[in-house]
């Protein structure tokens, strides 16, 4: 700072310094901070007039919108401009609602970055007030394109497994460690009294019942204790009070560790016909047709 004498000329300086190392560390440790993290930090202004702009965006900002900060630290027109044209309105509907609520603001929306694939993108950022009336959102955007592109495999597979399972004649079912049903399909709910109502969260003791619902539980007991596949046959009456014979599967599965069973799908296959054939045929093996009684194969069997 000058300082003059008494004729207007400088006679000397005056010097002020502060020891700024402390914040220079904080700094540099903050750059590395923003280096390192999944996406980049901004800060965005949003006066009542005027062009929105970003005074700070760290580093990632080039990876995601191939933008550098200084393209929109006057103007962020030129990112704003990237949001997919389908998500547009969304985006600014969602600041409107976080402004009425003063909620935080947090959206996954996509980006078109000119030359690049379409990417997905998550956005959360705080708002506060400035002194003159504007409004200022701290906040981070990260690349969750990987997270939506297993996401939507996920829900692809999903709906496959449903098309497949809800259109099929065999009946499945997927019960939990407490031996209760979480889904049937469509198959086993026409058969039971009360359809899938009567079904889910109830026990094979407690729906249907029955002699060889007591078997049905201990090979459910058997799968979630081993991890192992099983098959067995079922003999149970339907709700028009019809014996109905299953060949049923019962299939563990696991966790994400893949050591803990955490359900049980089964599958089971009306073999009816099958067992009626197969009782027919020991009949005639081993029966008289015309008095009903043992022949001599089943004589000499026994």
């Amino acid at each position: 700072i000058p300082e003059l004498d008494a004729k207007g000329v400088v006679a000397s300086v005056f010097c002020v310094a502060r020891d700024v190392t402390p914040l220079k560390d904080v700094e540099r440790s903050t750059g590395r901070y923003f280096e390192g993290m999944p996406g980049f930090a901004f800060t965005l202004r949003t006066p009542r007039q005027g062009e929105w702009s970003i005074p700070f965006a760290s580093k990632g900002m080039a990876d995601l919108f191939g933008l550098c900060p200084a393209d929109v630290r006057d103007d962020a027109a030129v990112m704003l401009a990237m949001i997919h044209p389908g998500d547009r309105q969304m985006f600014m509907d969602r600041q409107l609602a976080c402004l009425r609520t003063r909620q935080p603001f947090q959206l996954e929306f996509r980006v078109q970055v000119p030359g690049r694939a379409l990417c997905w993108v998550e956005c959360r950022a705080m708002c506060e007030e400035g002194l003159d009336g504007e409004l200022v959102w701290h906040g981070v955007v990260i690349d969750v394109t990987d997270r939506k592109r297993m996401e939507n495999e996920l829900a692809r597979r999903e709906q496959e497994f449903r098309t497949l399972v809800e259109h099929s004649s065999d009946t499945v079912a997927r019960y939990g460690p407490d031996y209760r049903r979480r889904y049937v399909n469509p198959a086993l709910a026409v058969l039971a009294e009360g359809g899938a109502k009567a079904l889910l969260g109830k026990t094979p003791r407690e729906c249907p019942g029955g002699d060889n619902a007591t078997l049905y539980e201990q090979k459910l007991e058997q799968v979630f204790a081993s991890g192992r596949q099983t098959e067995f046959e079922l003999r149970w009456s339907c709700k028009e009070g019809r014996e109905v014979c299953s060949l049923i599967c019962l299939t563990p599965e696991f966790d994400e560790t893949g050591k803990e069973v955490v359900s049980v799908l089964a599958v089971g296959r009306d073999i009816t016909e099958l067992h009626a054939s197969r009782q027919k045929i020991h009949q005639m093996a081993f029966y008289d047709l015309l008095t009903g009684l043992p022949n001599r194969a089943l004589l000499h069997d026994r």
